[in-house]
C-alpha cells in the first residue's frame, strides 16, 4: 500500500471510529434545558420572529449559531437529533481543518497523532458531538481560525487570505462570547510572530477588522440578555482545573510514538524524505496554542479573584485544537516521526489503534452515565402514562419543563404567572406555548407537573385537587391532577 493510501486509511479508521461512537451514544441521550433553547430559538417563520427570540435575551450566547440553523430549517426542518448530527459534523470538520493547517508544515505522522491522539481521547469533543448546542460550531471556528492564520503567515498577506481570516475571526466571536478572548491571543501570536512589518500588519489586520463589526452586535445582545440566565453555580475547584486539561489527553499515550519511534529508527542512521520545515513559519501556531491552552487556568484564577465565575469546560472547546497543534509540533521534533514512509505511518497506526480502544471505552463509560437509572436529565421526563390520558398538561418550574414540552408539544402547557415573563418566553419562541393561571381556568381539568410545594398555591385560588396523593412522581418533580371549580 503506497503511503498515500495509508493516510487516507488512518484518516477514514479516524474520523469513521469517532463517528460511530457519536452516533451510537445519540439515541440514549435524553433532551435536556439548554438543548431546548437551542432547539426553540431556531424554528421561526420569518426573519420578524427570529431578530424577537435573539432580542428577548434567552438566546444569551452570540447569534451565529441560531442564525445558521434558524436559515436551515427553513428549507428543512431540524429534529433535536438532527442538531446534535450537525454538532458531530462541526467537530469533523474542525478537526479536518487543523490536519491541512499541519500537514504540509509537519507531515503527516507527527500530524495524525497530534489530531488524532487528541480526537480520539477528548471527552469534551465526544460529548460536545451529541449536544444541540453551539460548542461543536465554536471548535470549527477555533480550528479556522489557526488555518486562516497560518495562511497569513506563509501567504504574506494575500487579499484572499485576509478575507479568509476576518470571516475566521468574526465567526469565532459571533458563536460565543469568550471567542473574542480566543480572536484576541490568536491576533497576539500573529504580531508577535511576524517580525519588522508588525506596524503595516496592525493597520491592516483581519482581527481589529472583526471585532469592529462583532462589538454592536455584542453590545446589544448584552443589553438584552435575560438576568434569569447563566447563573447556575460552576465548579471551579482545582480539581476542575486539573480535569479540563487530563480529560483531553493522556500525557502517557504520547510517550508511546516516542518509544516506537526509538526502536524503528534505531538501525537506520538517516530518514528518508523528510519533511522540510522551517521553524519561523511555525510560530504562529505555537504561539496561539500555548496562549489557548492557558485560557482554562486565567479563567479560573479569575473565578476566584472576582465574583466572575466563567469556568466551564465547553466554554473553553477551542482549546482541544491548541492541544492537536501543540502535540503535533512536539512529535514532529523526532526527526523519525517527521518523515512520509510507510515505515513511519506504522506506529502512528499503532497508536492510533490504541486510541480507538480509548474511545471505545469512554464510549462504555458515557452509556453507563447515560442509563436512565442513573442519568438526571432521564428523571426529569414525565412518564408516558400521563399524557395517554388526554389531558392537558401544565408544566411550572423552569426550566424543568422544557424536555417534557418538546417530547410531548401537543398536549403541553407552560405555566408562567409573572406578566413580563410571560411575554419573555412568548417573544422568544411561538412554539411554547405560555399560559398563566387565569387561562388555566378555561380547562375543565388538567395535571399540573411542578415542583411539590406548588400544590399549595393552587388549592389556594380555588382549583380542585382530585386526589391527594400524586398519581405519579419523579425527581425532583411532582404530577397532580385538578380541575376547575365549578360555577
Amino acid at each position: 500500500m503506497s503511503v498515500g493510501r495509508s493516510v487516507s486509511f488512518l484518516l477514514v479508521l479516524l474520523g469513521s471510529s469517532f463517528t460511530v461512537c457519536a452516533i451510537y451514544l445519540i439515541p440514549h441521550k435524553a433532551p435536556w434545558v439548554d438543548e431546548m433553547y437551542t432547539w426553540y430559538g431556531i424554528h421561526h417563520d420569518n426573519f420578524g420572529q427570529f431578530w424577537d427570540s435573539i432580542g428577548s435575551g434567552i438566546n444569551y450566547s452570540p447569534p451565529l449559531y441560531f442564525f445558521l440553523n434558524w436559515i436551515w430549517q427553513l428549507f428543512l426542518p431540524l429534529s433535536l437529533n438532527a442538531l446534535r448530527i450537525e454538532s458531530l459534523l462541526w467537530i469533523l470538520g474542525g478537526t479536518v481543518l487543523v490536519y491541512l493547517t499541519l500537514r504540509k508544515q509537519l507531515g503527516s505522522a507527527a500530524t495524525l497523532i497530534g489530531v488524532g491522539g487528541v480526537l480520539l481521547q477528548s471527552s469534551l469533543l465526544l460529548g460536545q458531538s451529541m449536544e444541540a448546542r453551539s460548542y461543536g460550531l465554536f471548535f470549527f471556528c477555533g480550528a479556522a481560525v489557526l488555518y486562516s492564520g497560518q495562511s497569513l503567515t506563509i501567504d504574506k498577506g494575500k487579499r484572499s487570505t485576509w478575507t479568509w481570516a476576518f470571516i475566521a475571526h468574526l465567526a469565532l466571536c459571533l458563536t460565543h462570547y469568550l471567542g473574542i478572548v480566543f480572536s484576541g491571543l490568536a491576533a497576539l501570536s500573529r504580531y508577535l510572530s511576524m517580525g519588522k512589518s508588525r506596524n503595516r500588519a496592525i493597520r491592516t489586520s483581519p482581527e481589529i477588522a472583526s471585532w469592529i463589526v462583532s462589538l454592536p452586535v455584542y453590545i446589544f445582545l448584552i443589553n438584552k440578555q435575560s438576568s434569569h440566565l447563566n447563573t447556575w453555580s460552576k465548579a471551579n475547584g482545582i480539581q476542575d482545573l486539573l480535569a479540563s486539561y487530563l480529560d483531553s489527553i493522556n500525557p502517557l499515550f504520547f510517550s508511546i510514538p516516542f518509544i516506537l519511534a526509538l526502536l524503528f529508527n534505531s538501525s537506520q542512521k538517516k530518514e528518508k524524505n523528510p519533511i522540510e520545515s522551517e521553524d519561523n513559519n511555525n510560530k504562529f501556531i505555537l504561539f496561539s496554542s500555548i496562549l489557548w491552552i492557558s485560557i482554562p487556568t486565567l479563567i479560573w484564577l479569575l473565578s476566584h479573584v472576582t465574583p466572575l465565575n466563567l469556568f466551564k469546560d465547553r466554554y473553553f472547546i477551542p482549546k482541544e485544537a491548541a492541544w492537536m497543534v501543540l502535540i503535533a509540533l512536539v512529535i514532529a521534533r523526532v526527526p523519525f516521526l517527521r518523515s512520509n514512509s510507510r515505515k513511519t505511518l506504522f506506529p502512528v497506526g499503532v497508536c492510533l489503534l490504541l486510541g480507538v480502544g480509548m474511545l471505545t471505552l469512554s464510549t462504555q463509560r458515557q452509556l453507563f452515565a447515560l442509563d436512565p437509572s442513573r442519568n438526571y436529565y432521564h428523571w426529569l421526563i414525565a412518564e408516558d402514562e400521563i399524557f395517554q390520558e388526554g389531558i392537558p398538561i401544565v408544566f411550572s418550574g423552569d426550566p424543568m419543563f422544557f424536555p417534557n414540552a418538546y417530547l410531548f408539544s401537543g398536549q403541553s402547557y407552560f405555566l408562567i404567572d409573572q406578566k413580563e415573563q410571560n411575554l419573555l418566553y412568548k417573544k422568544f419562541s411561538k412554539e411554547i406555548r405560555v399560559i398563566d393561571v387565569d387561562e388555566i381556568k378555561g380547562f375543565n381539568q388538567f395535571i399540573l407537573i411542578s415542583k411539590h410545594l406548588e400544590k399549595d398555591q393552587f388549592l389556594r385560588k380555588g382549583f380542585i385537587l382530585e386526589s391527594e396523593e400524586p398519581f405519579h412522581e419523579f425527581l425532583p418533580i411532582f404530577a397532580h391532577r385538578f380541575s376547575t371549580p365549578r360555577k
